[in-house]
């Protein structure tokens, strides 16, 4: 079992590769946003497969989720892949 917390901070955070800088949002938020289960966003997460947010594994049975709010409009603008 992978026990997970959802963090919501208003701090900023720049992605790799560009200055984007923007408040982190919660996993379930964004899942809702997507149209995705949220469990599906985490494990896509932990696998890296999107540019909006990243899975920061905490110890050998846990991760800790940080997910850009305005890298997510922009990819759901198609503007961020």
């Amino acid at each position: 079992m992978v026990l997970t917390r959802e963090v919501a901070v208003r701090v900023s955070y720049p992605l790799p590769n560009n200055n984007l800088v923007g408040d982190i949002m919660l996993v379930s938020d964004a899942a809702q946003q997507l149209g995705m289960n949220t469990q599906t966003l985490r494990l896509a997460l932990q696998q890296d497969k999107f540019p909006f947010g990243k899975a920061i594994r905490t110890s050998p049975n846990r991760f800790t989720y940080f997910i850009n709010e305005e890298a997510l409009k922009r990819y759901l603008r198609g503007e961020l892949w």
